[in-house]
This record gives C-alpha cells, sequence and structure tokens, in this order.
C-alpha cells in the first residue's frame, strides 16, 4: 500500500486508552490508522484493514473475546490472524464504539487484554455487508452478483440474503440501498434487458463510455 493512500481522506475517530499506550484511531475509505507514541516527538502505526474489523464485530457479537484467543481461531481469515494486528483491530472497535475493554478482567498486571464486543443493530451489519461489496470492487474489474450473494451468506449470515420466487440466491434490497449509498457515483450495475434472473448480472466500476444511471445493460 502505497504511502499517499495511506493518509488519504484520514477522519479522526477517537483516543483509547489502554493499560500502557494510548492509541489515536484515524478512519479512511479501506482501512483505519491507528497511533501511539513512545515519546513526544516519536510513535509508531498500524494500518487495519476495515474488512477485519467488520469480521471480527459480525463473527464475535456480544462476547468477550482476547486477541491471542482470535489470533488462533479458524473463524478469522490466516491473513488476518496476527497477534499485534487483531490488538489493533480491538482497539479500532474500541474507538468506533463497536465494542468496550472489559476492565475487570484486565488487571494492572502482564497478561491478555479482555474486549466485550457489541452487538450490532441490524442497521450496522447492513452498511458492513454493503462497505464489504465495495472493497470487492476496489480490488477487481467486477463483482458477481452470485458470486457476492454466496459469500455474504457464508461470511455474514442468511439476514441479508434470499431467495428470488425462482429461487435464486440474492442479495437483500436493505444492503444494496447502503451499497449503492457509498458508490453510487463509482459504480454500475450490468445486466440485460427485460429483467429476470441473468447469472452474469454484475456490477464494476464506471467508465467513460457508461450511459446515465447505475443500470447499463448487456446485449447478447
Amino acid at each position: 500500500m502505497k504511502l499517499e493512500s495511506v493518509l488519504r481522506d484520514l477522519e479522526y475517530v477517537r483516543d483509547v486508552a489502554a493499560r500502557r499506550s494510548t492509541y489515536h484511531v484515524f478512519r479512511a475509505p479501506q482501512h483505519y490508522l491507528v497511533l501511539s507514541f513512545k515519546s513526544v516527538a516519536a510513535g509508531s502505526f498500524t494500518i487495519v484493514d476495515r474488512a477485519a474489523t467488520d469480521l471480527i464485530a459480525a463473527k464475535f457479537a456480544g462476547k468477550t473475546v482476547t486477541n491471542p484467543e482470535l489470533s488462533t481461531t479458524t473463524m478469522i481469515p490466516r491473513r488476518f490472524r496476527k497477534e499485534f494486528l487483531i490488538l489493533n483491530a480491538l482497539y479500532v472497535l474500541v474507538a468506533d464504539r463497536r465494542a468496550k475493554i472489559n476492565r475487570s478482567l484486565t488487571g494492572e498486571s502482564s497478561g491478555a487484554i479482555y474486549f466485550d464486543i457489541k452487538r450490532p443493530t441490524l442497521t450496522d451489519q447492513r452498511k458492513a455487508v454493503a462497505r464489504w461489496m465495495k472493497e470487492q470492487l476496489d480490488t477487481a474489474d467486477e463483482l458477481l452478483q452470485t458470486v457476492a450473494a454466496r459469500k455474504i451468506q457464508r461470511q455474514f449470515g442468511r439476514d441479508f440474503v434470499y431467495r428470488d420466487p425462482e429461487g435464486h440466491l440474492a442479495i437483500a434490497s436493505a444492503v444494496l440501498y447502503h451499497f449503492r449509498k457509498i458508490t453510487n457515483e463509482t459504480v454500475v450495475f450490468v445486466t440485460r434487458h427485460g429483467g429476470g434472473y441473468w447469472s452474469g448480472a454484475h456490477w464494476r466500476k464506471r467508465g467513460p463510455g457508461d450511459s446515465r444511471g447505475r443500470t447499463q445493460y448487456e446485449f447478447d
């Protein structure tokens, strides 16, 4: 990741006071930046993928967890399962008010820090799924509707998909509403004239040759 993209569009969230340090959390479109200082003029930063924080918040909602516990669970993809990254992701959730440090379980002596993961509202979960969809498009040329629906069901649960009258798995309209809000100017939906199910229906980035409107049509 280029330094320019790391620092672009940063929004301050808030500070998190942990056992030994205070962590300063900033939000960017695709990641969080966590800063900590060892002195007035020196410190370090960690880049935390937004997908990692959303996944932890969804998978462990209502539970009390520690970073060593999450770094070994198979419920989190291997690329996120580094204890230091997990700890910073948990600090991000605290800054985002999606978790809190359990001070009664976390003592002053060395050892694990306990985090209570809050249960997100249904709207929060829908927004997280929409952000996940956008992240898929940020790293690929297109996002097939059929593939996205299957992955959403597997990763986030059945509350965000449904079966159409023909039995095809589809993405819930409430999720698509939030997805459109965050991609309205940059993404188009490609389908065929006449409506109905088409296995090739997909989203892609808007191009210079596209017509106005969200929907673009694929011709036979």
